[in-house]
């Protein structure tokens, strides 16, 4: 999903769509999320900043629902479905390249659909303030203004940060690095951070993440990097020369 701007979440089961719901929170990625079955269908555009499919169904209350295989579906359905989220991806490019401005997407609303009744309605929904997308919202208001860089001392007086030593192997065996102590550092090199080869489920929002390398260049732009993507809590140290 990494080269992708704009998700479809078209998934027959509420795990898969969990799972693509927090990816997506997590890489700052729109997700389309729509779900059919017997006679009814909804559609929920969640994007950066507002409630996202948790907040629509909390966890375990989707045993309600019910499922394609006991309540039926007919293709005809989810053909209108499917078609009405290729036209929310094409909203939301034009909205994004400034060529229909008086478009508005479905960001922060759910769509529902009653094909029996030939009705068609759509709600606002609100954030749930305990929901991850509200937590996480609330850790970008708290460092999107704080300063890349920090201090060896400021980096001493983290007690929850996590240190990452971005420099390469050959590097970290033979050139000491002043100012901190990297003996128990993750190591991850600046290029497997760039290239994206890591877990996104290491590098938690809830967590502080300082990157060190000789110079301080490399580990600035890593940081700057995984900000872009979501990843706020990133910091670059300062290096200390001897």
């Amino acid at each position: 999903m990494e080269n992708y701007d704009i998700i479809l979440d078209c998934t027959d089961n509420f795990v898969s769509k969990y799972l693509l719901n927090d990816v997506c929170l997590r890489a700052r990625k729109v997700l389309i999320s729509a779900s059919a079955t017997g006679f009814e269908a909804n559609l929920m555009v969640v994007g950066e900043g507002g409630p996202c499919l948790r907040c629509f169904y909390p966890h375990g209350m989707f045993a309600d629902v019910g499922n394609c295989s006991l309540s039926g579906i007919l293709g005809a359905f989810v053909g209108i479905v499917g078609s009405w989220q290729a036209a929310e991806v094409l909203k939301i490019i034009l909205i994004r390249a400034g060529q229909s401005r008086n478009l508005s997407d479905q960001k922060g609303k759910v769509l529902f659909f009653d094909f029996f009744n030939s009705k068609l309605r759509s709600i606002s929904l609100e954030q749930n303030p305990n929901c991850f997308c509200a937590q996480k919202n609330r850790i970008q208001g708290q460092t999107k203004n704080e300063s890349l860089y920090l201090t060896a001392d400021q980096v001493h007086a983290l007690s929850d940060c996590i240190l990452i030593d971005v420099r390469s192997k050959a590097e970290r065996e033979h050139e000491p690095l002043f100012g901190v102590d990297v003996a128990n550092a993750v190591h991850i090199s600046y290029q497997d951070i760039m290239s994206g080869e890591w877990s996104r489920e290491f590098w938690r929002v809830d967590k502080k993440f300082v990157l060190c390398c000789s110079m301080g260049r490399r580990s600035a732009m890593a940081a700057q990097w995984l900000r872009d993507q979501g990843i706020l809590s990133a910091y670059s140290m300062r290096p200390e020369t001897k």
